[in-house]
């Protein structure tokens, strides 16, 4: 065939994968921006039902049950996503069952060994941390919630993992919004008293039927799997080996995979252990409806990485350094893309959007827009924490997370004595951008290592 005939094939070929990913990419954002918009009408139903206390008291409780839920991880979620995507590959989907029910009873029982601390003495956590022993409910409700949201990430992620990967996003994002909104519908409907304590009971409520719903579906979808697969199931371990337990408990990647999730969710959230000493509830509740704003849009991120994920894995197993390049470039421009649309409506109707919580959430104007600008700095990056652990750099992801985080804190400390709440939110905006920029530069600093390595491997 001529050589310019191989060139106009290759093209073609290059046109039909971008346009197949371009249209993975734009289905994955839209399940997510259904979730997204959900979750948005939960805020402002809070917003409007409870004001800025009542925001203030949902922010702090989910804040809580996230960190918990990743403090107890041992990077559960992620290694779930990293080791059944290699597994995939082989088509070990006898392995991949077995193995995620032993993700989720290791995940329980280190989840429920923090939690039940919280739950018997939550008035002597609440003192400390709140510095409020009546919203001792609070932290108690929240290590409940913390078994179950780990569960649900578990399994979600297992299932974009083995390819479902837009009902993985639809079902981890939107379900429990949907839920909590019919819901409260359903209760008023009954009864108008309706208190923030017995908000956090719905949210439980619904917490439990998604982790069902979720463990079905995935049972029903991998038994499909096994069905399908050709090759002879392997002879593994039962779920319930102990010597299993102690292997994946005693990895070193795994540490270091839980060890970067837990300093990523104390950095992520650091204003929420930090505000309480410095402002009121309500005041929290002003930076909790900002900080919401922009986490809403920063999902997106969530559903890239369910996409590039696996790419990465692949890539670098399959040493293709230059496809490995691409995959985290493009992650940039989508994500950068996606959020865009949120920034500028950010920047020129900060009051409009947060007058749909109530008037009185208006104050917290410039608060949003100091958190949208890290945000487009951090979209701006991609995927770059991500692609790190996927390629086994998690030790020092995890290193620049700690230096960003040592001087995001005294930092914070400082501008929120001087300034406030406005203080606090300069000097996050200010570790986040450090943090991203950082991972960026080194992530391109590894690619150069890898692409010379690859040169040197050639030429000897």
């Amino acid at each position: 065939m001529p050589e310019y005939e191989l060139k106009i094939n290759s093209l073609k070929l290059n046109k039909v994968i971008t346009s197949n990913k371009s249209q993975r990419v734009f289905f994955a954002l839209f399940y997510r921006g259904i979730g997204v918009l959900l979750q948005f009408s939960v805020n402002i139903v809070i917003g409007q039902l409870f004001g800025a206390r009542g925001m203030g008291i949902y922010h702090i409780y989910s804040t809580w049950m996230v960190m918990l839920a990743d403090i107890t991880s041992l990077g559960l979620p992620v290694y779930t996503m990293r080791k059944i995507s290699a597994y995939k590959n082989k088509q070990q989907y006898q392995h991949i069952k077995l193995v995620l029910n032993q993700y989720l009873l290791l995940g329980l029982f280190s989840c429920l060994i923090v939690a039940t601390p919280f739950i018997f003495n939550s008035h002597v956590f609440s003192e400390f941390f709140l510095q409020d022993i009546e919203n001792a409910y609070i932290l108690k409700y929240a290590a409940i919630a913390a078994v179950l949201f780990l569960s649900i990430r578990i399994i979600s992620e297992a299932l974009k993992a083995i390819g479902f990967t837009n009902f993985g996003i639809l079902s981890e994002s939107a379900a429990l919004p949907f839920g909590i909104l019919l819901t409260i519908a359903i209760f008023y409907q009954f009864s108008a008293a309706l208190n923030t304590e017995t908000l956090l009971l719905i949210h439980i409520s619904n917490l439990i039927v998604v982790v069902i719903f979720l463990y079905f579906i995935w049972s029903k979808q991998i038994k499909e799997k096994i069905k399908q697969c050709i090759l002879a199931p392997q002879q593994i371990k039962s779920p319930y080996s102990l010597s299993l337990s102690l292997s994946l408990s005693l990895n070193r990647s795994m540490l270091f995979i839980w060890c970067t999730m837990i300093i990523n969710i104390w950095f992520t959230n650091l204003p929420v252990f930090v505000l309480p000493q410095l402002a009121s509830t309500e005041e929290i509740g002003l930076f909790g409806a900002a900080f919401r704003l922009v986490m809403l849009s920063t999902t997106i991120l969530v559903s890239l990485s369910a996409l590039f994920g696996p790419r990465f894995v692949s890539s670098f197993k399959n040493n293709d350094i230059q496809s490995l390049k691409q995959e985290l470039h493009h992650s940039q421009w989508y994500s950068l893309a996606a959020y865009l649309p949120f920034f500028i409506f950010f920047v020129i109707f900060p009051e409009t959007i947060l007058s749909v919580f109530g008037e009185e959430f208006i104050q917290a104007k410039d608060i949003l827009l100091i958190l949208a600008i890290a945000q487009l700095i951090n979209s701006a990056t991609g995927l770059v924490g991500y692609f790190l652990i996927m390629i086994h750099y998690e030790k020092k992801e995890l290193l620049i997370l700690l230096f960003s985080f040592f001087i995001m804190l005294p930092l914070m400390v400082i501008l929120g004595n001087t300034y406030g709440i406005l203080g606090v939110t300069i000097a996050y905006a200010i570790g986040i951008a450090i943090k991203n920029i950082s991972s960026l530069i080194f992530a391109l600093y590894v690619l150069e290592q890898l692409n010379n390595r690859g040169s040197h491997n050639e030429a000897t």
